[in-house]
């Protein structure tokens, strides 16, 4: 056994010298990362309930705090709704409720201590220093008012998704130009408040013109990642709730990412350097995509890119009221979709539209006694373009169900419906999408025999950058036994050379 280990840590060592690269981002098998990606949030009501969505984010680690950038998109087109930087003291934690105002629209509440800038402030739009004060930030339409969806209501963003990227690392040496300590000002004290966040905030003053963090000394570190978290989705009053890991995504970048308050970056694209390191079998996989005009976010598209989901579904009437709804998330999608040159949306197909940016996939749904069925599974609505599409960025497909607002998850704004022939089982959605990596940008080494191959013709990844889970949920409308659960999604890759 230390024989094969040993043998496989010389491999990865190698596959990494062989792309020249001193780190390649890949995707956390230990929950951890730089990068977490929450794949659906919902405020929706439903009739005379209405659901919540409450996330949290843990810093275990014990000796440096992080800087983080925390984002809230919505789920047609991947438009900003809400973004801030985030400054976590080491073992700190921060929790958040995606939720309503009186008048309906979405916005953050929470009551966490932790710096934030811009300052969220109280109901009445005050600063407080006081532990456990409940503090509120609306949701706004700024980013995607007169897109090509041509939706600029604030209902929008009551659906989406969220993204997570750590911007460096706080340590206990570190200082600004003007002698700020970020880790000491964001440390908290035996109340459990923070040190000093007023002056983080004014470390970005005037806005524009950062007086105190430069991109050389601002005393931030290089992000060492040790962040997760996780989501729930909740209906208090019909009292079921549906929880998810964050997706991590670790060796990010090896430089920091601390940019202002009010910026889009970092975002998915300040990926440094530009290799994605992904595991296939026993064959570490190694690209380069620095090597060839992409879209900047393609390397963590490729470790996202999977040409099946699979999962399970139950369905059953009232009064059981048994209920199952896939999320099906592309995170990287805007970044490919808005790219002028058809080559360069690859692995998607089409532009942004009314209808979102459809890209087609494939049905194969089975009972659980080995009965199956492909042929006449189709959404509904009926869409505007033949066969079977996925046309927004977080989709939620609700089995067996043709209602408006889907049974599980409470989802309207890229609601699907899909009738099957089963009341339960498992369902296989394929992804015949391809991108292909130039010729010798890509590496394959054999974990256990230490081999290296890199193809001389170009490698074909195929599929699409895809994150989710099936959301589960039992309402027996003649008792309380309401239960919820997920399921998080099954997957299948294809890269070959």
């Amino acid at each position: 056994m230390k024989f094969k280990t040993k043998m496989i840590s010389t491999a990865v060592v190698a596959a990494l010298g062989a792309s020249g690269a001193a780190q390649a981002v890949h995707l956390s098998a230990d929950g951890q990362g730089q990068v977490l990606l929450y794949p659906y949030y919902n405020v929706q009501t439903k009739g005379s309930t209405a659901y919540d969505t409450y996330i949290t984010i843990v810093n275990s680690d014990t000796v440096n705090g992080k800087a983080v950038k925390v984002r809230f998109i919505e789920g047609k087109a991947s438009r900003e709704t809400l973004d801030f930087n985030l400054y976590l003291s080491p073992n700190d934690m921060w929790t958040g409720a995606i939720t309503r105002t009186a008048a309906g629209d979405p916005m953050l509440r929470t009551t966490d201590n932790s710096c934030t800038a811009p300052e969220i402030l109280t109901p009445a739009g005050a600063s407080s220093t006081t532990s456990g004060v409940t503090r509120e930030a609306a949701f706004v339409n700024f980013d995607y008012s007169g897109d090509a969806v041509k939706d600029n209501s604030l209902t929008r963003a009551k659906e989406g998704y969220v993204e997570v990227i750590q911007m460096g690392d706080l340590t206990p040496l570190g200082k600004t130009a003007s002698g700020l300590n970020t880790y000491a000002a964001a440390l908290h004290n035996a109340g459990g408040v923070p040190a000093n966040c007023a002056a983080i905030r004014n470390g970005w003053l005037p806005v524009g013109t950062p007086s105190g963090f430069t991109s050389s000394i601002d005393g931030i570190a290089p992000p060492t990642g040790t962040l997760s978290g996780a989501g729930t989705i909740i209906n208090p009053l019909e009292g079921t709730d549906i929880t998810y890991d964050g997706i991590a995504v670790n060796n990010f970048s090896s430089v920091p990412l601390h940019f202002a308050p009010g910026s889009i970056r970092p975002n998915l694209g300040d990926i440094n350097p530009k290799v994605s390191a992904i595991l296939q079998g026993q064959s570490m996989v190694l690209t380069d995509w620095g090597l060839t005009p992409a879209p900047l976010s393609m390397p963590v598209s490729a470790l996202l890119m999977r040409d099946q989901v699979i999962n399970e579904f139950a369905v059953a009437a009232a009064p059981v009221g048994l209920s199952t709804d896939w999320v099906v998330t592309f995170p990287t999608k805007r970044d490919h979709v808005e790219q002028a040159l058809l080559a360069n949306k690859a692995p998607f197909t089409s532009t942004l539209g009314t209808n979102g940016a459809c890209e087609s996939v494939s049905l194969t749904t089975y009972n659980r006694e080995e009965a199956q069925q492909t042929t006449g599974l189709i959404f509904s609505p009926p869409q505007p373009i033949a066969g079977n599409n996925l046309c927004w960025e977080a989709n939620v497909v609700a089995l067996n169900s043709s209602a408006v607002i889907s049974n599980a998850l409470g989802g309207v704004n890229t609601k699907l419906g899909l009738t099957l022939p089963f009341p339960e089982g498992w369902l296989r959605m394929g992804f015949a999408q391809t991108r292909v990596a130039p010729a010798l940008a890509t590496s394959f080494t054999d974990l256990y025999t230490g081999v290296v191959t890199t193809p001389a013709t170009g490698t074909t990844y195929t599929g699409l950058p895809v994150v989710g889970f099936a959301a589960m949920t039992f309402v027996n409308t003649s008792s309380l036994a309401n239960y919820g659960g997920s399921y998080t999604h099954r997957y299948s890759r294809r890269i070959t050379p």
